[in-house]
């Protein structure tokens, strides 16, 4: 059964707003253009669409964090341009994932016969008002593909097959990727959709950030969004293409690309070297460069040490199975607190702890223990890139004395601690919760609100906490 335009762009929009909770900063505003006149605002998108009348929205950069002592830049997408994305690439997403072959890893789709539209991002159902068989289903990669996929790759290293690990990354994927050459792979594949693709490549270059001489510059593919990911994997359609190539020629190789992560398991070292440089080739004609530090050649079992985490993989499982009906909550909860026990006596955290401690703070509010209560305010001034995952940990067990108390502080210090915009941003979206009005925090809130020195998206963030402790209070 096909859709019909307004069920596709009801469709759409949800799968947008679903997009949008996954962005490290959400459109703050971006339901208030639906809420009471979700039919005419549909319409009017319809309209637009089929005059060619839609033009892109305009698209909010910021600077955030990446690591300890680097920037790399953040930006606020709106909801319209989202939706007629995703409307767009309704059309032939599918059948060109189809074609992509098993090694690429990451955001994958699928269509099932009863419509359901599945993009493996976040385990969650949304169901339209109006159309309720139609159904979303998103899958976090972290939380499925991802330990599906160091699952697979474990077994293979672990079976002898291979002795050796080609490993290499690309330097500011999403940042390089030139979009008219997306443009032209996409067409290459899909002509017959050139109109659609032009406005995809259209809304994504209004996205881009500015030179210094303020040219717009055509290229990037802003993270955290779906979309990206999705078109990310066409953009190294070359390589995956030579990959595959390579594999069907002899068995004597495994591929698994993961995103920008590129993982080749060889029965020869000289066959790992030469494969990473033909791929250091095809990168750089597609304006690409390899991660020097991290493009390397390990031993099966080097491989095994360097690649995998046990702490953090024993977490994602954990929280893998908290997604399962009739699983123990009891039997989870107990072995969540075992792993915390082990992280908690360590005094210093390399990054593997660090990323198992973050693991922790996600199980933890999936599975509703409070257990990190103690540390969740000093850990959001020491890690300032994860400040959404203390954020939703936050708002969880806000209403706890010690977890207010911590982020309240945060909050009154906020001139005198080097926070972030995005991550003051997240700081005040922490009160949304509170059970009890506290006039100390609303007055804070407020202050942000009338400041204009202060990032926009930060006062509308604090607005938006306002309605939700109640104006007036």
């Amino acid at each position: 059964m096909r859709l019909t335009k307004s069920k596709k762009m009801y469709l759409a929009f949800q799968r947008a707003v679903t997009d949008l909770e996954g962005c490290v900063a959400p459109d703050p505003f971006k339901y208030c253009e639906y809420d009471y006149e979700l039919d005419a605002t549909i319409r009017e998108l319809l309209d637009d669409l089929s005059h060619y009348e839609y033009r892109p929205k305009r698209a909010e950069t910021f600077n955030m964090p990446k690591g300890e002592l680097a920037l790399r830049p953040g930006l606020i997408i709106h909801l319209f341009d989202l939706t007629v994305l995703h409307y767009l690439l309704s059309d032939f997403i599918f059948a060109l994932d189809e074609k992509l072959p098993p090694g690429v890893t990451a955001y994958r789709i699928r269509k099932d016969k009863k419509n359901q539209f599945k993009i493996k991002r976040e385990t969650a159902y949304y169901v339209l008002p109006k159309y309720r068989r139609h159904k979303i289903k998103v899958e976090e990669p972290w939380y499925n593909l991802w330990p599906e996929f160091r699952k697979q790759l474990r077994e293979d290293l672990e079976s002898e097959k291979f002795k050796y690990v080609a490993c290499t990354d690309i330097t500011a994927f999403f940042e390089d990727v030139n979009l008219n050459t997306l443009a032209e792979i996409l067409k290459n594949k899909a002509g017959r959709y050139s109109q659609d693709i032009n406005l995809i490549i259209e809304i994504y270059k209004s996205w881009a950030l500015r030179d210094p001489m303020n040219v717009r510059q055509e290229r990037g593919l802003p993270q955290s969004v779906n979309i990206s990911g999705i078109l990310s994997n066409y953009y190294l359609d070359v390589l995956d293409e030579f990959l595959e190539k390579e594999r069907k020629k002899s068995q004597k190789i495994k591929w698994y690309r993961y995103c920008d992560d590129i993982t080749i398991l060889c029965t020869t070292k000289e066959r790992a070297r030469h494969l990473l440089l033909r791929i250091g080739a095809l990168l750089r004609n597609l304006g690409l460069n390899q991660n020097a530090r991290k493009t390397k050649i390990l031993s099966a079992q080097e491989a095994v040490d360097e690649l995998f985490n046990e702490s953090a993989d024993r977490i994602s499982e954990l929280i893998s199975k908290s997604q399962k009906k009739g699983t123990n909550r009891k039997t989870l909860v107990e072995q969540l607190r075992r792993e915390y026990k082990k992280i908690s006596k360590k005094r210093k955290l390399d990054k593997n702890t660090e990323t198992s401690l973050m693991r922790l703070y996600t199980a933890s509010s999936i599975l509703d223990v409070p257990m990190l209560i103690n540390r969740v305010g000093s850990d959001f001034k020491r890690f300032p890139v994860r400040a959404r995952n203390f954020s939703a940990y936050g708002r969880r067990f806000i209403n706890y004395k010690r977890v207010l108390e911590e982020f309240r502080q945060l909050l009154h210090q906020r001139k005198r601690l080097p926070l972030f915009n995005y991550q003051l941003a997240f700081l005040v979206t922490v009160f949304r919760n509170l059970k009890k009005p506290n006039a100390g925090i609303y007055k804070a809130v407020l202050e942000l609100c009338h400041d204009n020195k202060w990032h926009w998206f930060v006062r509308a963030q604090s607005i938006s906490t306002l309605f939700y402790m109640g104006v007036g209070s």
